[in-house]
């Protein structure tokens, strides 16, 4: 009997573990659905591969949202844990690499960039698009910048210019729909 209790509850954590696979999955699909629904077309092609952006090592991506003949591009950046080793799992690497920073190293020449999901870069769009409903020091307060910085003003004054865009493509009724699907991603 404790033996099949015991199966109950892997079974059980197994599904719910499926469930939330399936529903990040979903999320995706929501978004692209909502997008189609709405006629806006997407594309995220690579923009650069291993570039220094504020000295930080990622990958560069460009979203081109397409609604009413009007066309706007994004820049969105991933960092290198987002890239994969073909045919290799994540969990396999951490096992082999016992803790080693040298061995992941030397498998990170061999990963790959891997393109990004439109909720990903739709998700961070939201959350830039917030700039404009905020003061600059407001903002600062909420996104833990200093509000007597340049570089941190120019942050700001770049997510407001994304926000303009970003609503130049997508109207109210499809960003509140968006922002639902994602509001606990």
């Amino acid at each position: 009997m404790r033996i099949q209790k015991g199966s109950d509850s892997f079974i059980a954590t197994k599904v719910n573990t499926m469930q939330n696979v399936s529903t990040e999955q979903s999320i995706n699909e929501q978004i692209i659905s909502v997008l189609s629904n709405a006629e806006i077309k997407f594309d995220i092609t690579s923009k650069s591969v291993g570039l220094k952006h504020d000295s930080w090592e990622c990958d560069g991506w460009m979203l081109k949202l397409t609604s009413k003949g009007k066309t706007e591009f994004f820049d969105y950046f991933t960092g290198m844990g987002h890239r994969k080793v073909p045919g290799v799992d994540r969990a396999w690497i951490d096992r082999q690499c016992g803790g080693s920073i040298s061995y992941k190293y030397q498998l990170a020449k061999y990963a790959k960039p891997v393109t990004p999901e439109i909720c990903d870069i739709i998700h961070s769009l939201n959350i830039d698009s917030q700039a404009m409903n905020e003061s600059f020091p407001n903002w600062c307060d909420n996104f833990g910048y200093d509000s007597d910085s340049i570089k941190a003003l120019n942050v700001y004054n770049a997510c407001c210019n994304n926000a303009k865009k970003y609503f130049s493509v997508i109207d109210r009724k499809t960003q509140e729909k968006l922002e639902v699907i994602l509001q606990d991603y």
